[in-house]
């Protein structure tokens, strides 16, 4: 929480003294400290029972899986939360309003999810998060590159008005993406006979 608290507030005091002795480097410092404490906690627990077995990582699928998953937050972080300050600060829009414009990016999702599992079915999970990753880094990548008076309407709109063909298609594929990239990094992680015989239970 030190650490989120640091980098969420640190602009709003010039990333500088809170109050009194307290300021941000000191509060994202303190946040590492407590990380390193919790990390070291848990070694000293391994053999009993951990919060966080560090056995896990031994398994290559489960150790990469959750390095994409860390990225893929930053990544849809860094894409949807500017997104939706600028439908609020430049276009106007209350907090409501821009949050049902984004809602129709779950929905496309949710209607990919189902192809995507039949797809891993017959072609295998890898292929498909892989597929999944590029595209999200080129449609997340083309969708930071457009200017600020380069959005005609409403990121979700987009994807509703492309029938019409009057959106942007790189939103499009970037929420498409999340419905492969979702569907498929918790089964990706126990995909291993590995994981299985040390795991029965998972």
């Amino acid at each position: 929480m030190a650490i989120c608290y640091g980098l969420v507030e640190g602009q709003q005091y010039d990333w500088g003294t809170i109050t009194g002795f307290v300021s941000i480097p000191l509060v994202l410092g303190l946040g590492v400290v407590l990380l390193l404490a919790f990390l070291l906690v848990q070694r000293l627990t391994q053999d009993k029972e951990p919060l966080v077995p560090f056995a896990l990582f031994r398994d290559r699928n489960y150790a990469v899986v959750n390095w994409v998953s860390g990225v893929l937050s930053v990544g849809m972080m860094g894409i949807f939360i500017p997104l939706t300050i600028y439908l609020q600060s430049v276009l106007g829009f209350s907090a409501l309003k821009a949050g049902l414009t984004m809602a129709p990016a779950s929905l496309v999702s949710m209607f990919v999810a189902p192809v995507a599992g039949r797809m891993t079915d017959k072609i295998g999970g890898k292929f498909i998060l892989m597929s999944g990753l590029i595209l999200f880094g080129a449609g997340g990548g083309a969708v930071c590159r457009v200017r600020p008076g380069g959005i005609p309407r409403p990121f979700g709109a987009t994807v509703v008005n492309m029938t019409k063909l009057r959106g942007n298609p790189w939103a499009v594929l970037l929420v498409v993406s999340l419905g492969f990239l979702m569907t498929l990094l918790s089964p990706c992680a126990t995909s291993s006979r590995a994981w299985r015989a040390r795991h029965p239970g998972c």
